[in-house]
């Protein structure tokens, strides 16, 4: 299948949908940078074709506001989205199974849905976020869950990733490396007596 890229970026205006296929052949990637520095792109529509999403290939669309992801993605670890600092909702397609830093630096993005399918979650995967708040697991995931916009493991009930707003569960056990860094909408937060350990860097740079 086709690989692609942007020719002319600046040329680039509005929404961008990139076709399934050209000349029968499917398009299955995104060039690494393919698209980086689009500025003038408002969003983008990834066909079911693409299952690879080079590195930095959106980095820097600084009018990027929506994405509509492919469904036949399995990662994003490659700061595909990072420095988009207008893109404000992201839903993570089911069939990603680890996430990496795609979105660091995408200073407006605000809410964020995870798949069943994600096993995975860097923490780094959202540096930079300051205005991170909501946070959605969906059901039957055999790793992760949702509650009070916290996103805590089931197998130590870690909390992995909080945001602005978020309500630490009672049942939480740890805090975990970096969960609410960067987070500088965090106002107050209640810490409760079940937890026994907070790990480097939980909240560096928030309040």
């Amino acid at each position: 299948g086709y690989a692609v890229s942007a020719v002319n970026p600046s040329a680039i205006r509005g929404k961008l949908v990139i076709p399934e296929a050209v000349g029968g052949v499917p398009v299955v990637q995104i060039y690494k940078q393919g698209f980086s520095g689009c500025n003038n792109m408002t969003g983008v529509i990834l066909p079911n074709t693409v299952t690879l999403i080079g590195g930095r290939a959106f980095s820097g669309c600084a009018s990027l506001k929506r994405v509509k992801l492919s469904e036949a993605l399995e990662s994003l670890v490659n700061t595909e989205f990072a420095e988009c600092g207008a893109l404000t909702r992201v839903e993570i397609p089911e069939g990603v199974t680890a996430l990496g830093n795609a979105f660091t630096g995408c200073t407006l993005l605000r809410s964020v849905s995870f798949p069943s399918t994600l096993v995975s979650i860097w923490n780094t995967s959202f540096l930079r976020c300051q205005n991170l708040a909501e946070l959605t697991v969906a059901e039957g995931n055999p790793e992760f869950y949702s509650e009070k916009n916290c996103v805590i493991r089931k197998a130590d009930q870690t909390l992995v990733l909080g945001g602005n707003g978020s309500i630490i569960p009672n049942d939480v056990k740890a805090i975990g490396e970096r969960a609410f860094s960067d987070r500088t909408g965090l106002e107050r937060l209640e810490i409760p007596t079940n937890v026994t350990r907070i790990e480097s860097y939980a909240f560096i740079r928030s309040g």
